[in-house]
């Protein structure tokens, strides 16, 4: 599983559209946001989720905040980087994406 797209408060994520207002289906003709280095497999196309963090919307941080915390998720540190064991990719990719959008969870 791939976390691709996400629904805040009603405030739909994820979902790029184009000039005519349909949604993209071949997301790889856009370019993805450049996370520095955070999760080389992760792909995201749309800011306004990065936007929503950075003004911090309240909405927002409790949404990552919760898919940071609730889950069956086990970490530990390799080589000064944690590494998540998950018996659910779900869990996996909820967990990866928000570590991606800087809200990590840590033993």
């Amino acid at each position: 599983m791939t976390f691709n797209k996400c629904s805040v408060r009603g405030k739909l994520y994820g979902y790029m559209m184009d000039e005519a207002g349909n949604e993209v289906q071949d997301i790889e003709k856009l370019n993805a946001i450049d996370f520095q280095g955070k999760d080389s497999d992760f792909e995201w196309y749309d800011k306004k989720l990065l936007d929503a963090i950075e003004q911090n919307d309240n909405d927002v941080h409790n949404f990552f905040t919760l898919l940071s915390l609730c889950h069956t998720v086990m970490s530990e540190e390799k080589n000064g980087k944690i590494i998540y064991q998950a018996q659910s990719s779900d869990d996996h990719a909820l967990v990866s994406a928000s570590r991606t959008f800087d809200f990590a969870f840590i033993i």
